[in-house]
C-alpha cells in the first residue's frame, strides 16, 4: 500500500513538473512559429505550427533598424557592466571592511534610492541631458543603467564580501601584498561566483529596460526593447506580429546562453562562498 502511495506521488510530482515546464515553455514555442510564419497566415488563423516556414522575419533582425538596435542594446549592457561592477565592488569593500562617520547613513541612503520607481526619474534626466547633449547617446543611457544598478549591487556584492574572513586581507598584508594585490589575486578569485551573479544582475537589468529606453533615446541609441515596443504599437498601420515575434524570440536568447555558460557559477554565487 505504501508503495502504491510513493509510485502515485511520484506520477503526481511528474505531472505538475511537465505542466509547469508547459505553462513557462508553450509562450516561447508559440512566439517562435510566430515569427516563422507569413503575415497573412498570422492574421487569418490561429495555428501551432506554421504551413510555410518563413525566415524573412529573423533575416530583418540582422538588417537596418533592427540589427542597429541589437547592438546597442549589447554595447550598453557590456559598458552597464564594465562601469557598476568594479563601483560596486569597491564600495561594497569600504561599506564591509572600513568604518567611518556616517557609514551606515550613507549605506542605508544609497540603498533606498533603488527603492524609489524609475518613471519619478524620467523627466528630470530628460531635462537634464537636453541641456547637456547626452539625449540619444549611448553613453547617456549607459550612465542612467549604471546608476539604477549601483545600489542593488553594492547590496549583494557586500553579502558576498562579509562572510569572508577579514584575515584573509591580514594575512595577505602580513605576506607583502598591496591593496590592488589582495584584490587581483585574493579577493576577486574568491569573490568570482559572486561577481558573476551580481553582473548577470546586471546584465538583466540592462537588457529588458524600457522606460529610459523609450524616454531618453529617439534613433542613434535605441534599443531592442524600444523597437519591439514599436513593431508592437504601429497605431494605424497594422501591428507587425512576425517582426515583434522574432525580436522577442532574439531578445532571450542572450540571456538564455549566458545563463547556460555561466551556471556554475551562479549556482554557488548564490550559495556564498561555502568553502568558508
Amino acid at each position: 500500500m505504501r508503495k502504491k502511495r510513493k509510485r502515485a506521488g511520484k506520477i503526481l510530482k511528474v505531472i505538475l513538473y511537465l505542466f509547469i515546464i508547459f505553462v513557462f515553455l508553450f509562450p516561447i514555442y508559440f512566439m517562435l512559429i510566430t515569427g516563422l510564419k507569413t503575415g497573412a497566415e498570422i492574421e487569418t488563423q490561429t495555428t501551432f505550427y506554421p504551413h510555410k516556414v518563413n525566415m524573412s522575419n529573423f533575416k530583418q533582425m540582422f538588417n537596418g533598424v533592427w540589427l542597429r538596435c541589437l547592438l546597442n542594446s549589447f554595447k550598453i549592457c557590456l559598458l552597464s557592466i564594465a562601469l557598476c561592477l568594479p563601483l560596486s565592488f569597491l564600495a561594497a569593500y569600504v561599506f564591509s571592511r572600513i568604518e567611518f562617520v556616517g557609514d551606515t547613513h550613507l549605506y542605508f541612503w544609497l540603498i533606498t534610492n533603488r527603492m524609489a520607481p524609475a518613471a519619478c526619474f524620467v523627466l528630470p534626466f530628460f531635462a537634464i541631458y537636453n541641456n547637456i547633449g547626452l539625449f540619444d547617446t549611448i553613453w547617456g543611457l549607459t550612465l542612467v543603467y549604471t546608476l539604477f544598478n549601483l545600489p542593488l549591487s553594492i547590496w549583494v556584492t557586500m553579502g558576498f564580501m562579509d562572510v569572508i574572513p577579514k584575515e584573509l586581507g591580514e594575512a595577505a598584508f602580513l605576506d607583502g601584498y598591496s591593496v590592488w594585490g589582495y584584490f587581483w589575486k585574493v579577493l576577486i578569485p574568491v569573490m568570482r561566483p559572486g561577481l558573476i551573479a551580481v553582473g548577470l544582475f546586471i546584465w538583466m537589468f540592462s537588457w529588458t529596460e524600457m522606460i529610459f529606453a523609450s524616454t531618453l533615446t529617439s534613433v542613434k541609441a535605441k534599443t531592442l526593447p524600444v523597437q519591439l515596443l514599436v513593431a508592437v504599437t504601429r497605431l494605424g498601420y497594422g501591428v507587425d506580429w512576425g517582426m515583434a515575434a522574432a525580436g522577442g524570440i532574439v531578445s532571450i536568447i542572450p540571456g538564455v546562453i549566458l545563463v547556460f555558460v555561466a551556471r556554475k557559477y551562479l549556482i554557488r554565487g548564490f550559495v556564498p562562498l561555502r568553502r568558508f
